[in-house]
């Protein structure tokens, strides 16, 4: 993922990332099998935390000069409280809608 970024740019990958990340939780609301269950989990890993936190967390130092240290704080505080609300809103989510539709959303 890397030598995609430096090839084609942190704001292509980023989208096309976010796209292929929308389409693995899609698939994931499909799944019927254990071995459904393996892709989709090892695509979520790579494009979610894997792809999601590598392209971000490179471009906070490249954009931020004189205020690096507090940029990469901020990131760091949301980055907690999503860590902190998401699983929450998740169960509730599931709880109100079924764990397929939740995928979808």
């Amino acid at each position: 993922m890397g030598r995609a970024v430096d090839k084609v740019g942190q704001r292509k990958m980023m989208m096309i990332v976010g796209l292929l990340l929308a389409l693995t939780a899609f698939y994931n609301s499909f799944v019927s099998s254990i071995l459904m269950i393996s892709l989709g989990f090892f695509f979520l890993r790579y494009f979610g935390q894997g792809s999601m936190t590598l392209i971000p967390n490179s471009l906070v130092p490249q954009w931020f000069h004189k205020k690096r240290a507090l940029a990469i704080s901020l990131s760091g505080i949301g980055s907690l409280v999503a860590a902190l609300i998401i699983p929450s809103f998740n169960l509730w989510l599931i709880s109100q809608v079924g764990w397929q539709v939740t995928w979808r959303i």
